[in-house]
């Protein structure tokens, strides 16, 4: 197998290896994920935020979430999953991001 050839020539560690072929999941205390759903929630992500939001599911991008004179306001990933968005703050504050689309989607906060 040519992957088996590429990782013993490389002498990556098992754990990498692991990483970058399947699925990790990581706990980060004291952060925020800011969900927008509903008919509208394309727009008003889209609007509030830097980034082109053509995203295929489960792919994320990292975008800005600017005021209304464009100013930046908070540093996020945004991702998709089915219709919905996931906004995640890098601040770990989502109280920017609730004000922006609280008037033009269906936003629900989930704690992690």
């Amino acid at each position: 197998h040519a992957r088996n050839e590429f990782t013993s020539a490389k002498k990556i560690p098992a754990d990498q290896i692991a990483l970058r072929e399947t699925v990790a999941w990581t706990a980060i205390e004291e952060r925020s994920i800011v969900i927008a759903s509903g008919p509208e929630a394309f727009d008003a992500v889209n609007f509030a935020t830097s980034a082109d939001l053509f995203l295929s599911d489960q792919k994320a991008r990292p975008s800005f979430l600017l005021d209304d004179e464009g100013q930046v306001e908070e540093d996020l990933l945004v991702a998709r999953d089915d219709e919905d968005y996931w906004l995640f703050p890098r601040s770990g504050r989502s109280d920017a991001i609730q004000s922006a689309l609280a008037t033009n989607s269906d936003v629900r906060l989930v704690d992690s």
